[in-house]
């Protein structure tokens, strides 16, 4: 005969707390197992035992220190003379700046020989005059050459080619001649001034221009004096 299948145990339902539906009656109410409750904690009744966190953020007082405070203190207020004194001090910004170009008229043009034009057109308007720049060091003296007219035996001549160097013109230096012997003893020692030592080609000139030359000529008297050697010396007084 065949074996009878197992029968598998009745589940208790009602142990597990779930509800058994019955063909007789309405379901039953199902059971809540006391390890599956929690219970609320009771909010205190004087919150000001329990401060909120909120209420903490509001409490907060950072500290600051003296810096800070200063950084945090509004701005002051802006005088009203403010603005005049701000105007006087360019004012006299300007007017030491005007004076210091004034006295420095030359030394600007010998810097920046383009802005010489403008400036001899200011100083037109303001009454004043523009002096040419006297920079001996941009002087080169070329060639030179001493000699005796041979049908005056005191009196010697002298040819000389000065060139300026820089690229300003300039004012037409002095011209000093000296004389020594045999022994390199001075015999003759004389400043000669432009309209003394130029030669006829060079009469007329008033002014020594920039990267040109220029030729000396003249003639000294000795008389009873003899010299053997010579020197010449370029500069401005």
């Amino acid at each position: 005969m065949p074996t009878p299948p197992a029968t598998e145990p009745a589940a208790d339902f009602a142990a597990m707390g779930l509800a058994v539906k019955s063909n007789s009656g309405p379901a039953e109410e199902p059971f809540a197992p006391t390890e599956f409750l929690i219970e609320a904690e009771p909010e205190p009744e004087n919150k000001a035992e329990h401060p909120a966190e909120s209420d903490t953020h509001h409490n907060y007082r950072p500290i600051y220190t003296e810096v800070d405070e200063t950084l945090l203190d509004p701005p002051p207020a802006r005088s009203r003379w403010q603005g005049v004194w701000i105007a006087a001090c360019l004012i006299l910004i300007c007017s030491f700046a005007a004076q210091l170009a004034y006295q420095q008229r030359t030394n600007i043009s010998m810097e920046f020989p383009w802005m010489r034009p403008k400036l001899i057109a200011a100083c037109h308007a303001l009454g004043c005059s523009m002096p040419l720049p006297e920079n001996a060091e941009m002087l080169r003296s070329e060639w030179s050459e001493l000699s005796y007219v041979p049908e005056f035996p005191n009196i010697i001549q002298l040819n000389a080619t000065l060139r300026n160097l820089a690229q300003y013109e300039q004012a037409l230096p002095m011209l000093e001649v000296t004389l020594t012997d045999d022994q390199e003893k001075i015999v003759l020692k004389k400043v000669f001034k432009p309209a003394e030592y130029l030669s006829s080609h060079d009469k007329n000139r008033l002014k020594f221009d920039a990267q040109d030359d220029l030729r000396a000529f003249l003639q000294i008297d000795l008389g009873e004096l003899h010299s053997t050697a010579y020197s010449i010396y370029w500069f401005y007084p």
